[in-house]
């Protein structure tokens, strides 16, 4: 088995509905993508700090989701995450904007 390390960087959909976003990605997505997805073994998220080097009009979305995936194939273990965002077994949210999701492998 190899650990894969999965991230998303994404933001609220606005201003407006970030408390909403915020509830559903710790309330309804995490739950799911830890009890539907295969090999999902633990999830964290993250906010930027205040405190940065780069210049604010700079700086990447504001949220990070970290997923850690035992797999003994990380394709199958991608398109199975993804067929999941797609096919109904995760509920998607309206307030979730820009996705950004990339797979890590260990070097």
């Amino acid at each position: 088995m190899t650990e894969i390390l999965l991230l998303v960087r994404s933001a609220a959909a606005s201003p407006e509905v970030e408390d909403e976003y915020n509830a559903w990605y710790d309330e309804v997505h995490v739950p799911q993508i830890l009890e539907r997805v295969p090999g999902v073994t633990s999830a964290r998220r993250y906010r930027l700090a205040d405190a940065q080097l780069a210049p604010a009009d700079k700086l990447p979305v504001a949220y990070l989701a970290e997923y850690r995936i035992e797999t003994d194939d990380p394709a199958a273990s991608a398109a199975a995450l993804g067929a999941a965002l797609t096919d109904g077994t995760l509920d998607m949210s309206r307030t979730i904007a820009r996705p950004e999701i990339l797979f890590y492998r260990p070097v």
